[in-house]
């Protein structure tokens, strides 16, 4: 019977080697590629990528922080147009240094029709801070699934950036608008 060339041990240390060379070289490849996408003509300088101009907001609303510090909250605003906006939402806020909390949760618009037929439901996240006054201010990201109904289905898939901001009496305002 003959002998082979190599022992079990050398062939799988040959294959792990050459393994590990194809991963290098694609992922060479790979960065070459995305390098040269972005360095495209389709951005004609950095400047295209940072001048956001998010122009005027969709939704607008007014709302009153609930005394019982809870993470449940309702408001009433404007959005596209459309008077009578409910936004019901929870969040849940994880304290960080120097008065800042993290801010994430769930919420949902609606018409206030009574059917419930115009929903909007969206995750956000959020950084907010609270001042030495008692008052209260946050920005954010809202991201909008594609399960949004009715009157409201423009907001399908939509990024939304928000901002809030509450006095020490706890009646606040927020803004959000569409990032394109």
């Amino acid at each position: 019977m003959k002998k082979s060339a190599f022992s079990i041990k050398e062939f799988t240390l040959i294959l792990f080697g050459l393994g590990l060379l194809s991963v290098t070289l694609l992922n060479s490849s790979f960065s070459e590629k995305a390098l040269a996408s972005a360095n495209s003509t389709n951005v004609n300088s950095s400047s295209d990528l940072s001048n956001l101009d998010l122009g005027t907001p969709i939704y607008v609303e007014k709302y009153t922080v609930p005394k019982n510090g809870s993470e449940q909250f309702i408001g009433n605003g404007t959005l596209f147009g459309l008077d009578v906006v409910v936004a019901e939402g929870n969040a849940t806020f994880v304290s960080r240094d120097n008065n800042t909390v993290f801010i994430h949760g769930t919420a949902q618009l609606a018409l206030n029709d009574g059917n419930q037929t115009d929903v909007a439901p969206y995750t956000f996240e959020a950084i907010g801070y609270y001042y030495e006054d008692g008052s209260f201010e946050n920005n954010g990201v809202a991201i909008f699934d594609n399960i949004s109904v009715g009157k409201l289905s423009g907001l399908n898939n939509m990024v939304g950036v928000f901002k809030g901001k509450s006095d020490p009496s706890g009646n606040g305002t927020f803004l959000m608008w569409k990032l394109k």
